[in-house]
């Protein structure tokens, strides 16, 4: 048994310990990406910033003065990007190679022309005649693009990553790199043609913390192995107890049938044997009430302990669902901002370039109006349902606790919960109305009077089930004497039903759906509260249950 228990609890810790190492690996996974974005996106605003400070000391060279052949190397020696350019007035075709991309550019609206060249090679360079304003002047810059940014890298720490320049569709380069699912893509790369792409696998696999998800999944196995063998070891504790307390009980039976067997020897007369069956008869009738009271106890406790254990094991996953929900709203908000973003943008673009036309498609395709309007709803409505579900479990666990005593407190507090736990269970075809007043303070066991009510309100739902109809509860005070009214409109009863639903073993339930105690335990226990239940019905008028409380000290039954 103990081998058993030691191999169950090494798998369940082994399962728990490889989902939390799954969970970790992903956490730790995204934000590596993270990271690896934030750095190559340094790389791409700093490539920009020098990108637009050469047009900008372009555009200072050519209208303040014609730049001669000293002022140009002077400034291309003091340029970042000096290692990497030639700088000439005179025409492009002297500064070009074979691969190079031309582009002619205005500096005033920085729109280029861009030629393609006919053979790509493996590091291509961009050739850029700038204008000024006026197109009286230009000047031609031809800069290494691929050594350029292959420096800002090494610059920046990153080392030598794999870069690619994208025009539209069409690599800047020949070969290109063949894994572009691996890097990062940053538009709008010197011009709105050109698509930088970015490795971050080399990033993402120095930042990434391999000890992390091994560290939380030993702890979690640890401690689920911990718990678990906690757990059967009380288990196996309960167990003995039980055992000798079936041990006493035969002794115990032993014992009585001894002292009956003696007892009926020892009789010497008629009266004396007489007594004595009268006082076993009382013996007999006490045994079977406290043989109902007792199984009846065992069935409280056991739904009690089930409730606080189903209670217990769904609280957490719901927990979970509730925090994720928040934060998945705020995600899906950042989503439809993303949204209307892109569609604010794309009135500036030309509705007859492709990339317009494929974002309109894409849009109506996917219906974004419609999937923006529902999707906060139904988010809502998830939302809700996870605090509809917390409320019923805070419920359940407020009817699990057991009380031995009474005390005073606020019944309606308990009367409340019976009834959200009770309303789970009601059909579509069931209305269930509640009228409670305000009460002072009630000297009572709360647990055992909500038993009672949870008790007759299912027998009402149940009694509901097949036609529907409606459930009333409704409460009044007079004299320091509460009545608590549970009505339906069901089918109702006959007189010779009514007048033994509150005998012990009674049921008019098919066989296995009730024992015949629920009823018989409500009573006895509004005995207990010096109170009791009254019962109105007839065939075909429904059901009425009025539980008869008293509300003051008087009422404690040791």
């Amino acid at each position: 048994m103990a081998k058993r228990h030691v191999l169950l609890s090494l798998l369940i810790s082994t399962i728990i310990g490889f989902g939390v190492y799954e969970l970790s690996v992903r956490v730790e996974q995204q934000r590596t990406a993270a990271v690896s974005h934030d750095l190559l996106q340094h790389v791409y605003i700093r490539s920009l910033r020098e990108y637009y400070q050469l047009l900008a000391d372009a555009e200072q060279l050519l209208n303040d003065h014609p730049p001669g052949y000293v002022e140009l190397q002077q400034y291309r020696q003091n340029s970042p990007l000096g290692p990497f350019m030639l700088i000439s007035e005179e025409s492009s075709e002297k500064l070009a190679v074979t691969g190079d991309w031309l582009l002619h550019m205005s500096l005033q609206d920085l729109k280029a022309d861009i030629t393609i060249p006919g053979r790509l090679v493996e590091r291509p360079g961009l050739v850029l005649t700038l204008h000024s304003a006026m197109k009286e002047r230009s000047l031609i810059v031809r800069l290494e693009l691929y050594e350029w940014l292959q420096q800002i890298t090494s610059d920046m720490g990153y080392g030598d990553i794999p870069i690619l320049v994208m025009y539209h569709a069409q690599p800047l380069s020949d070969p290109a790199p063949q894994q572009r699912q691996q890097m990062m893509v940053f538009n709008d790369f010197l011009l709105p043609e050109f698509s930088l792409y970015l490795d971050r696998s080399q990033i993402e696999g120095h930042f990434f913390q391999t000890y992390l998800p091994y560290s939380a999944a030993s702890a979690a196995m640890a401690l689920s192995l911990l718990l678990l063998i906690i757990l059967f070891y009380q288990y196996g504790r309960r167990m003995q107890v039980s055992r000798e307390l079936e041990g006493r009980s035969a002794e115990l039976a032993e014992t009585s049938h001894i002292l009956r067997t003696q007892m009926a020897l020892n009789a010497r007369s008629q009266k004396e044997l007489l007594k004595s069956n009268y006082q076993l008869r009382g013996l007999n009738r006490d045994l079977e009430n406290a043989q109902t009271r007792l199984k009846l106890s065992e069935r409280l406790a056991g739904l009690g302990e089930l409730s606080a254990g189903i209670a217990h094991e769904i609280n957490n996953p719901v927990a979970y669902i509730s925090s994720n929900l928040k934060e998945l709203g705020n995600d899906l908000q950042a989503l439809l901002d993303f949204v209307q973003s892109i569609d604010e943008a794309s009135d500036l673009l030309d509705i007859k370039s492709d990339f317009y036309q494929e974002l309109l498609l894409a849009y109506q395709r996917l219906d974004i109006p419609h999937v923006s309007s529902v999707a906060p709803s139904r988010l809502q409505d998830c939302i809700r349902g996870t605090e509809r579900v917390t409320q019923i479990i805070a419920d359940m666990r407020k009817l699990s606790r057991t009380q031995s005593h009474m005390q005073w407190c606020q019944l309606n507090d308990d009367v409340s919960s019976i009834i959200n736990i009770a309303r789970s269970r009601l059909p579509d075809n069931v209305n269930l109305t509640v009228e409670l007043i305000d009460l002072p303070e009630v000297f009572c066991n709360p647990s055992q009077i909500g038993q009672v009510v949870l008790n007759v309100l299912i027998n009402a739902i149940q009694a509901l089930e097949g036609s529907g109809g409606n459930i009333y509860i409704s409460e009044a005070l007079d004299q320091n004497v509460l009545s608590i009214s549970i009505r339906d409109d069901g089918p109702g009863m006959e007189n010779n039903v009514a007048s033994r639903v509150f005998e012990p073993f009674f049921t008019t339930k098919l066989e296995g759906d009730g024992t015949g105690l629920g009823l018989a335990l409500c009573y006895k226990l509004m005995q207990e509260h010096q109170g009791g239940i009254e019962l109105e019905t007839a065939p075909g008028k429904g059901a009425c249950f009025t539980l008869i409380l008293p509300i003051g000290e008087k009422n404690h039954a040791e």
